[in-house]
């Protein structure tokens, strides 16, 4: 009976690591989607600085 009282919280602690890592995979995933938003926006706000520029330079002149 010890002994698959041992086997058993083996497994359990298996599995629980399984689960960290499987967890930590999907973080993983998720900081690179936000990395990834994040040069969206700043691609956005550069372009949106370059037309606001042209536009002021069209209304200068």
């Amino acid at each position: 009976e010890i002994e698959n009282d041992e086997s058993n919280k083996s497994e359990v602690i298996n599995n629980l690591k399984t689960i960290i890592l499987e967890k930590e995979k999907i973080v993983e995933k998720l900081l690179s989607i936000i990395e990834y938003q994040e040069r969206i926006i700043e691609d956005y706000k550069k372009k949106a600085g370059v037309e606001k520029w042209i536009n002021e330079l069209k209304e200068k002149s």
